[in-house]
């Protein structure tokens, strides 16, 4: 087994704040602008809000949806690494979601 050095845990752990700050920075931008006016322009949660439009399912729902779908295929074809990475990610885009709509 290999052992993990400080420099690695330090480069790991800038990089998941990075991703941390970025799904804050996502997540208003869509509760706050981008949901009230309507605006769609692609990913995950812009496709959430169209069908929002069409099943009345509420956008956060249907974001976990899709999420989970493409999780599955980031755990079969990225593997383990990235797609713990994108567990972050997503487990924080959904809650900076419900933050900002709330």
């Amino acid at each position: 087994m290999k052992l993990v050095t400080r420099n690695e845990v330090l480069e790991e752990s800038k990089a998941v704040l990075k991703i941390i700050a970025g799904n804050s920075l996502l997540g208003f931008a869509y509760a706050k602008w981008m949901k009230p006016n309507g605006i769609i322009n692609g990913g995950v949660t812009s496709m959430a809000m169209i069908l929002e439009k069409v099943t009345n399912v509420p956008i956060v729902y249907l974001t976990s949806g899709i999420t989970t779908l493409l999780l599955v295929f980031c755990w079969l074809f990225l593997g383990k690494a990235n797609f713990f990475k994108s567990i972050i990610s997503s487990v924080f885009i959904i809650y900076f979601l419900l933050f900002f709509i709330i």
